[in-house]
Formats: C-alpha cells, sequence, structure tokens
C-alpha cells in the first residue's frame, strides 16, 4: 500500500497524547483514591468516574481514527466509533441511575452496554466484505460462524450452572455482553487469517482489547451471579484500561495483506485446523457441566444443541475444504493445459516471442525469434542472444523509455526499431513488452518482422510520389474528394486555378474553400447545385463547364471513385478553356465571315458579268452617232448607276478579298496626304483633321485605290460618331513588335510595320458590340444611314494587305483604329510593260484572230461585238473542252487568248492557258475575272491592265489591254 499524505495518515500517539494522557491520569487517579479506605458511596463514585472518563475517551480515539481512515477502513471505524460512543452512552445513564437509586436488571444502560459487541461484529463484517471475494467471504463467514457457536457454547456452559434465580431475560442480557465482544473477536480472528494480514499494532491493540473485554465481561457476570461484585476493586479498574485500549485499536484498524510467504503458510494452517478447534471447544462445554453444578434438561439440551451445530458447521467447512481442494487440482489441471496451451502458441507462433529483463538477457525465445534474428537454439542456451547487444544504438533511447514504461505500468506501448542480425545485418521491426505476472524481473516481448512491411511502404511511397507527380504534371486541375465531401488531396494546379488562399489550403478547410469558390463563379446556385445532385446519385459521372465572373471558363468532368463496388469518393478535374474558348469564338467568326465572304464574292462575280455586258452596251451606244440628246442624257444615268453598283461589287470584293488589286509601291505618308483635302470635304466643317506623319517614309506594298477606301471608311464612321463635332486625328508610325497570334493572315515572326492609326473623340464603341464591329451587314446606324460593309471592307482589305487591325475605344471619350501593314525593305523591280506611269494608247485591231472564252453569254456577246467592230477576229467558245476543240482546228490562226478565269466544266481559264502555251509558247494571253488577279495563286503574276481585265470594264479598257498584250514581246513565260 502506498503512505498516506500527513494530513490522511494514521494517527499517532504524539496527536492523541494532548487528551490521552490527561484522561489516564483522571483514571488511575480516581481508581487511586477508590482504594484508600472511603466511603462506600465515594467509592462508587470514583468508580464510575473513572469508568466515565475511559469510555467517553474509547469514543473520542474511535472517531479521531475515522476522520482519517483510508477510504477501504472507513466503514468499519465507523461501525466501531457507533458502538464506544453507545458504550459510553449506557455508561452515562449508569451515572443517572446510581444518582437517583434506580438499578433495575437489565435496565436501559445495559441496552447501551450490551450494543458495543454487535458494533464491532459489523465493523468486522464490513470489512472482511471488503477485502475478500464472495467465494473467500462465503468460507469466513463459515468458519466465524463454527468459531462463535464454539465459544457461545462454552459461555453458556460457564453461566448456567450459576443461573440461581436469575430470569431468562437477565441471563440473556448477561451472557450478551460476553459473547457478542467474543463473537467479534472470532470475525477479527477470521479476518486476520483470511487476509494473511501483517502483524500489526493495529489489529494486535484491538483484539487484545476485545479479548479483554469478554473476559472483564464474563467475569463480571460471574461476580454478579454470585452476588460478590465489589466497588473499587483492581476488576473495576481493568473496565477502564480495556475500553481505552479498544478505543487505540479502533483509531488505528486498517488490516494489510502480509508478503511473508511463511506467515501464508501458518494462516491456511490455522484456518485449516479451525473446524477442530472449534469442536474441542464445544467438547469442553461439555466437559465443564460435568464438572459444575447440575442445571436443568433444558439447559443441557441447549448446550448439545450448540455443540452439535459446531460440529455440522465444522463438517460443513471441511466438505468446503475438500471442494477447495478439488477446486485446486483442477485449477491445476487448467494450469497445466495452459501451459501446454501457451508452449503450443509460444513456439508456433509466427512472430518472434522472447523472455526478457531489464539487464537485457534473453531466457527463452520461440523458433521465430531465432529464424528471424539468425541466432541458434545452442547460442541461446548459451547466453549469447541479448535484446541489448542487438539494439543499434539510436533506438537505445527509446528502449530506455519502453522500460520506464513497464515499470510504471507493466506494459509498454509497441515501438518501431531495428535488431542486429547474427550476421551484422539489420531487420526492422515493431516490438512491445508486459511484465509477467506483474513482476518486475521478468518480461515478456514480442518482435515482429516488418521488412516485408517497409518494402511495402517504400512502393507505396513510390507509387504516390509517381500519382503526384502525375497530378502536378497534368494540364488540368485535380481535386480528390471522399464521399462525405472532404478534401482528400489536390494538386497545385487546382488551388491554382481557383485561387484558393495559402491559409485555406493548409486547415484543409472545406467550408471555407466551398465558399472561396462560390465567390468566384458567375451563378453559384447552378454550382451547388450540380455537385449536391452528384453526391445524391453517386455513381453518375458529369461533364460541363462553370463560368466565371472575370470571364474564366472551365470545363469540369466528374466520376465517382468506386472500391470494392462502393463508392467512397469523388474526383473532379478542371481545364481552364476559356483562351480555347475564345479562339472557338474567333473561328466561328471567322468561319462565318468567310461563308458570308463566299456568298459575296459569288454575288459580286455574277453581278461583275452583268455590268461588264451592261457597261459594254453602253460604250458601243455611246459611240454611234445616232444617240440624241435626250438618250446620251439617260445612258449616261444608267452608266453612273453601273459605276455606284460596280462600287457596291468592289466592297463586296474587298470583304470577300476577290477585288482587283493592283499591288505596287506606296508610302503612307504620300496616301495620306493626298486624301487629306477630300477627306476634309467629306467631313465637313464641324470636324477638324490632325495629321500626324512618321519622319521617315513608310513604304509598303498595297493598292493605293484601296488604302484611300480604308481611310474613307474610317473617316466616315468617324464622323457618324461625332455628330456634334470633333476631331479625327491620323497619325502614322513605324513600328517594330510581334503580330497577334489569333490573326491567321498576320506573318509568323515579328518584323517591321508601318502603323496607321485614326483617332475620333466621338461616342466610342460599347464593350458588348466591339467584338461584332467587323461583320458584314452589322451597324448601330439608323435605317438607311449604313450598309454595314465599311468596316467589313476594311477587314477585308487589311487581310489581302497581309495586314491586321487593333481597336482601342472608351465609351463617351472616342475610338482609335491601329492598322499595321508589312514595311517593305526596298523597292521591287518592275518587268517592261507593267509601269504604273506608261499608258497604253489603244489603237485598232489588225485582224488577229481572238479565241474568246467566256461562260456568260451577255459577256460572249458584247465582247464579240466589240472586238469585231473594232477590227478584229473573235472565235468564241463557252468553257474549256470546247476552247481546245476550237483550238484544235484553228491553233495556226489564233493570235490571243482572251479567257475568264472561273469556267464550268472542271477547267479554270489558267489550266486552259497553260496547256494552249505549252503547245505555242508565243500565244498572247489576256485574263478577265470578276474575283481578284490573287486568285491564280503564286503561279502567275497578273497585273491590271496588262494581262489582266477585271470586270466590269469599260470597251477602252479592254481595247488597250488587248492591243498591249499582242504589241508586247514575249520575253518570257507567263507561268
Amino acid at each position: 500500500m502506498q503512505p498516506s499524505s500527513p494530513s490522511t495518515g494514521p494517527v499517532t500517539l504524539r496527536e492523541v497524547a494532548p487528551i490521552l494522557v490527561p484522561g489516564l491520569l483522571v483514571i488511575i487517579g480516581a481508581f487511586v483514591v477508590s482504594r484508600c479506605g472511603l466511603s462506600p458511596s465515594l467509592v462508587l463514585f470514583l468508580d464510575n468516574l473513572h469508568w466515565t472518563v475511559a469510555y467517553a475517551l474509547g469514543a473520542g480515539l474511535a472517531w479521531w481514527g475515522l476522520k482519517r481512515a483510508p477510504a477501504d477502513a472507513q466503514a468499519t471505524r465507523r461501525w466501531f466509533a457507533l458502538g464506544l460512543t453507545a458504550y459510553a452512552f449506557g455508561q452515562v445513564v449508569w451515572d443517572v441511575q446510581i444518582a437517583v437509586n434506580w438499578n433495575p436488571f437489565p435496565g436501559p444502560s445495559d441496552l447501551f452496554y450490551s450494543s458495543l459487541g454487535p458494533a464491532c461484529l459489523l465493523g468486522l463484517w464490513s470489512s472482511l466484505r471488503v477485502h475478500l471475494s464472495k467465494e473467500q467471504l462465503r468460507t469466513a463467514l463459515l468458519d466465524a460462524c463454527t468459531l462463535a457457536v464454539a465459544v457461545l457454547v462454552l459461555t453458556l456452559s460457564l453461566y448456567l450452572p450459576k443461573q440461581g434465580d436469575t430470569g431468562p431475560l437477565a441471563l440473556a442480557v448477561l451472557v450478551s455482553y460476553p459473547v457478542t465482544l467474543l463473537g467479534a473477536l472470532c470475525f477479527g480472528v477470521i479476518l486476520i487469517l483470511s487476509l494473511r494480514a501483517t502483524v500489526s499494532r493495529s489489529w494486535v491493540v484491538f483484539m487484545l482489547a476485545l479479548l479483554a473485554q469478554g473476559i472483564v465481561w464474563m467475569h463480571w457476570n460471574s461476580l454478579t451471579l454470585d452476588d460478590a461484585l465489589q466497588d473499587g476493586t483492581w476488576f473495576n479498574f481493568s473496565f477502564s484500561v480495556a475500553t481505552v485500549a479498544l478505543g487505540l485499536g479502533a483509531m488505528w484498524w486498517r488490516p494489510q495483506r502480509s508478503t511473508e510467504p511463511g506467515w501464508d503458510r501458518v494462516c491456511e494452517w490455522l484456518l485449516r485446523v479451525l473446524p477442530v478447534l472449534s469442536v474441542v471447544i464445544a467438547a469442553a462445554s461439555l466437559f465443564v457441566l460435568q464438572l459444575l453444578p447440575p442445571v436443568s434438561g433444558a439447559m443441557q439440551l441447549l448446550i448439545g444443541l450448540g455443540v452439535a451445530g459446531v460440529i455440522a458447521l465444522a463438517m460443513a467447512r471441511q466438505s468446503l475444504l475438500l471442494a477447495e481442494r478439488d477446486r485446486l487440482l483442477v485449477a491445476e489441471q487448467q494450469v497445466r493445459e495452459n501451459e501446454s496451451r501457451f508452449r503450443v502458441m509460444f513456439d508456433s507462433n509466427l512472430q518472434g516471442v522472447f523472455f526478457t529483463n531489464p539487464g537485457g538477457g534473453i531466457s527463452q525465445a520461440n523458433d521465430a525469434f531465432l529464424r528471424m534474428t539468425g541466432f541458434s537454439r545452442a547460442d541461446l542456451e548459451a547466453g549469447r542472444v541479448s535484446w541489448k547487444a542487438m539494439t543499434p544504438p539510436e533506438h537505445a533511447a527509446r528502449d530506455e523509455q519502453a522500460i520506464r514504461e513497464l515499470a510504471a505500468t507493466g506494459v509498454s506501448q509497441p515501438w518501431e526499431k531495428e535488431y542486429f542480425r547474427k550476421d551484422g545485418s539489420r531487420i526492422p521491426v515493431i516490438v512491445g513488452a508486459a511484465y509477467v505476472e506483474g513482476g518486475q524481473d521478468e518480461a515478456m516481448a514480442f518482435a515482429l518482422d516488418i521488412t516485408a512491411l517497409k518494402q511495402a511502404e517504400r512502393m507505396r511511397d513510390h507509387s504516390l510520389s509517381l500519382m503526384r507527380a502525375a497530378l502536378e504534371s497534368t494540364a488540368d486541375g485535380i481535386l480528390v474528394v471522399n464521399q462525405e465531401g472532404k478534401i482528400e488531396t489536390f494538386n497545385g494546379l487546382f488551388a491554382r486555378m481557383w485561387r484558393l488562399p495559402e491559409d485555406v489550403l493548409a486547415s484543409r478547410d472545406d467550408a471555407r474553400a466551398m465558399q472561396c469558390v462560390l465567390d468566384q463563379l458567375s451563378k453559384p446556385q447552378a454550382f451547388t447545385a450540380k455537385v449536391a445532385y452528384l453526391y445524391a446519385h453517386a455513381r453518375e459521372e458529369s461533364f460541363d463547364r462553370v463560368e466565371f465572373k472575370d470571364g474564366r471558363v472551365f470545363e469540369r468532368y466528374s466520376r465517382p471513385q468506386v472500391i470494392g463496388g462502393q463508392v467512397v469518393g469523388r474526383v473532379w478535374s478542371f481545364r481552364d478553356i476559356t483562351e480555347r474558348q475564345s479562339l472557338e469564338v474567333q473561328l466561328r467568326q471567322s468561319q462565318k465571315m468567310e461563308a458570308i465572304g463566299q456568298l459575296s464574292g459569288g454575288i459580286a462575280h455574277d453581278f461583275n458579268n452583268l455590268l461588264t455586258a451592261i457597261i459594254g452596251h453602253l460604250g458601243l451606244l455611246r459611240g454611234n452617232p445616232q444617240v440624241t440628246p435626250l438618250i446620251a442624257e439617260s445612258l449616261g444615268e444608267i452608266s453612273a448607276a453601273a459605276n455606284r453598283a460596280a462600287n457596291l461589287t468592289s466592297q463586296l470584293l474587298a470583304f470577300s478579298r476577290r477585288q482587283v488589286i493592283s499591288i505596287s509601291a506606296l508610302d503612307l505618308n504620300e496616301v495620306v496626304t493626298n486624301l487629306s483635302k477630300m477627306l476634309r470635304r467629306v467631313l465637313g466643317e464641324q470636324v477638324s483633321v490632325q495629321l500626324d506623319f512618321a519622319p521617315e517614309p513608310l513604304s509598303f506594298q498595297g493598292d493605293a485605290g484601296m488604302m484611300e477606301q480604308v481611310l474613307v471608311n474610317l473617316a466616315v464612321n468617324a464622323r457618324d460618331a461625332m455628330p456634334e463635332g470633333g476631331t479625327l486625328r491620323i497619325a502614322t508610325r513605324r513600328e517594330i513588335r510581334q503580330p497577334p497570334a489569333t490573326e491567321r493572315t498576320a506573318p509568323a515572326v515579328p518584323g517591321e510595320f508601318v502603323r496607321l492609326s485614326v483617332s475620333d473623340t466621338g461616342t466610342g464603341i460599347p464593350p458588348e458590340i466591339r467584338s461584332r464591329i467587323f461583320e458584314p451587314f452589322f451597324t448601330t446606324k439608323g435605317v438607311g444611314k449604313g450598309t454595314g460593309l465599311g468596316l467589313a471592307t476594311v477587314f477585308g482589305i487589311m487581310q489581302q494587305h497581309h495586314g491586321w487591325i487593333e481597336v482601342e475605344s472608351e465609351v463617351g471619350r472616342g475610338t482609335t483604329f491601329h492598322l499595321y501593314l508589312p514595311l517593305m525593305a526596298r523597292q521591287p523591280a518592275r518587268i517592261a510593260g507593267e509601269e504604273p506611269g506608261q499608258p497604253v494608247q489603244p489603237a485598232r485591231g489588225r485582224g488577229e484572230l481572238i479565241l474568246l472564252v467566256e461562260d456568260e453569254p451577255a459577256v460572249q456577246q458584247i465582247v464579240m461585238k466589240a472586238l469585231d467592230r473594232y477590227g478584229y477576229r473573235v472565235v468564241p467558245a463557252a468553257n474549256g473542252p470546247e476552247a481546245l476543240k476550237v483550238w484544235a482546228e484553228r491553233r495556226a490562226d489564233i493570235a490571243l487568248l482572251l479567257t475568264d478565269l472561273i469556267m464550268p466544266e472542271g477547267m479554270s481559264g489558267l489550266q486552259l492557258a497553260r496547256q494552249l502555251t505549252e503547245q505555242n509558247p508565243q500565244l498572247r494571253v489576256v485574263y478577265s475575272s470578276g474575283y481578284s488577279a490573287e486568285i491564280a495563286g503564286k503561279e502567275m503574276r497578273m497585273t491590271a491592265g496588262v494581262n489582266y481585265l477585271a470586270k466590269p470594264y469599260e470597251l477602252e479598257q479592254l481595247f488597250r489591254t488587248v492591243r498591249l498584250a499582242l504589241d508586247r514581246k514575249q520575253s518570257r513565260s507567263p507561268f
């Protein structure tokens, strides 16, 4: 047992001395004075005085001991204190009875006197219940009853012969004093023997005090029955001494188990002979009856029944001893069987199991441990196996901690370490230990070989590393959550894509992470509804898009994570498709514009054929002398309308990149300067024009007319954006930059470009329509105020010139268009006859035969008539195959091929010209088309007015081009 602290430890004599010594002095003084021959009444008073002081002192000591009693002794000491208190109160009642000269027997004081024995009996019984098991308590109760009945029988045999005239009630009261006290003594003896309690002052003093009280009361009763009781005797003094001793014993009472094997054997032997001793005591009572005066037959029968009861209890106790022996035999058999089972388990255990001591030695070990460590059974028996010697130095501190855990609790927590094998190699193990039977000398330990586990952990770590590398290298943001929606893992791209704060990532706070996500979304309710739906339908996959407030767009794919047929979580992948979606929009816009361009180009081509016929017939009519002035005026109006129609088709062709383009070396500063006067007239007085030219020439290759059209279209749009007037600023600069990668027609590498900037101070372009301003037929102007082809035409011309446009605009503050064109490094060389300044004088034909290939009948007819009237012979063909037939018949006569570029029947004008010039290299060729000359590609250079006629054309232009082609020297192949 652990020692108590001073505040709760046992009461010492030093502590009780202040009340014990004065009390004893009073007791001794009263007794001494009573022996001095005083009057009987005074002697009686002195006897009562030391009795009263002694009983009160005994009760006080008992209550003092209860106040400091440990938990296992509180109930017992409480009964002792109550009994001694009743005993003392009985003495007070006796003093009152003496004072009033009223002394009946039995009287009130006798009831209180007789409560001491039962109280002590109950106290000892409660101690038995606290310290013994149920089986032990049953045996102890039988032993105590056997001994108590034997004592009762002996007591009766002593008192009955002296009964005399004493009635049964008075005799019962007299007998109850010593019987209950000696019964309590019997219970105390059984308690001590059953507990194998240490021989200590606490129970020795108490047991001797009980014995003294019982003997004193027996003698007092005997004197009372013999009518020989006197006051002021040593016998009376013994009452006081025995009561004080009983109080001291009650104050200290606390039995403690002994660890001495010898005392355990003595207690076991005494318990075995106790039934026989009880029978001997009971038999002695019969012998006493024979020696003392005879008693009535009823009394003899009572004594006989008591002896028989003792014998019956003794026999019952012996049967319990036999049953206990049988149980011990069975227990020993079970122990042997358990040892056998343990040996089998010990030897066959796959774990290494061994017995060791704090010194490090190993006394026993199973085969698994020896195989694990490489030692042999001979090494073990020779004492060459030590767990301390097998432990690497870096693990020694953890082993010392385990030893401390064993000392404190008897069991150590398993820990991981390594052992040296016999060959010096290391083996990873998990070790645990526990003391055997609570002892401190030997411990049983186990060692589990975790080599395979370590290899599996390395493989797992490797796999996790590869998985993490795969997660971090993927182009998608990955998030893995469990079935409850808690975050399991994610890659860095996911955190960057969703812009999650570092503290949220570190804390894995799912609620905060979700809130961060929802704060960024344009439609958070749809997002949460989708997530809730997928968790409600755990096995469904999902693919959709997530839109952000800042314009970002993610593709979101989700699929369940299934293990063993059970859905344990969900994997989400996110891909940022903002740029791709932008490219898709641009692609759709480009495809739409390409489709519209093809449509408008086709319409312009057919319209140009019609205009060619109209303009041709007008040319024939204007040369007719029979035309009256009225008709001439009408013809002029028709010609003007045809020219306006030609301008409209020119815009359509510019948008569709099928416009006739005449490439030459241009200076951007000169183009702007030449057009500036006309621009001021177009813009009006309310708009001022500011010109800001680069200091050096800005040369580029382009069509001057198209560039002027670009400037006019932008200037007109700027004027319409400034209805109250404003400023139009035109600036030119030279710039080195990288073209936007989204422009398909832009050069692939950075370089030098000329920049034309057109700025206004108008209303600006709202952001929601800025992406549509280059769409054909899209306009924000009122009905009848715009066709929607102005900026579309600019866009088409810039693409034809391999340039691009950038727009800057702010609502209410104006718009700036930046146009970029490749800077020309040097002037291109021109071949003879291509100089734009050389006029070709029209001349009549000399009867040359021209092969006219034209699929449009109206154009074919007017060209034939015009050429025929102008002195040429013409042979027509509607398509390529038909022209080949004509060529086969009149090859030697044909001097010039005038062919449309785009024709039916699967043969273009280029293919026809290639076949014919291969047969006759001297053949002249003039091409005609409602499309741009660029459709010929890079295989042939076409120049308007030299070898190309753009529809619609005037008859004078036809005559000049044909004549120039026939008169020009054939210096090189047209291909």
